[in-house]
């Protein structure tokens, strides 16, 4: 039995990867987005889309930023809960002062930003070599 399973899926590792890898990448999420939420202007010079991001609730922060960016509101936890209401992951007001409190400065966004990017591009990888093993050939 997988032991995700049981887990909610917030929790939830991705397979393959080891524990404090993705608890690793996790932070470096929360971080970068905690630092959006100190700096607000720095979202202007993320490179990041949503789907860079491995955790569900993670990725829709970033993706509801980036539709106050794109309406020119600020980024502000009041604005985000109203722009992430109805959604059934459970991204409240209180996960968001967790990420905010979790982010010691905004000044760091680079270095958690390519620790994002070069995870996301290994899960890629780990995708499309699991595709390829896994399809039936010609032979």
């Amino acid at each position: 039995m997988n032991a995700n399973a049981t887990m909610p899926i917030e929790y939830q590792y991705q397979t393959g990867l080891p524990n404090t890898q993705q608890e690793n990448l996790f932070e470096a999420e929360g971080i970068l987005l905690g630092a959006v939420f100190l700096a607000p202007e720095l979202i202007h010079e993320i490179t990041l889309e949503p789907c860079h991001f491995s955790q569900q609730r993670n990725l829709l922060l970033f993706q509801a930023m980036k539709e106050l960016q794109n309406e020119n509101k600020p980024i502000d936890i009041i604005l985000m809960a109203e722009k992430l209401t109805g959604n059934s992951e459970d991204v409240g007001i209180s996960y968001m002062n967790n990420i905010i409190t979790r982010c010691p400065k905004a000044d760091n966004y680079e270095h958690y930003q390519t620790i994002i990017l070069n995870e996301y591009k290994l899960r890629m990888l780990k995708r499309a070599g699991f595709q390829f093993l896994n399809e039936p050939t010609l032979e």
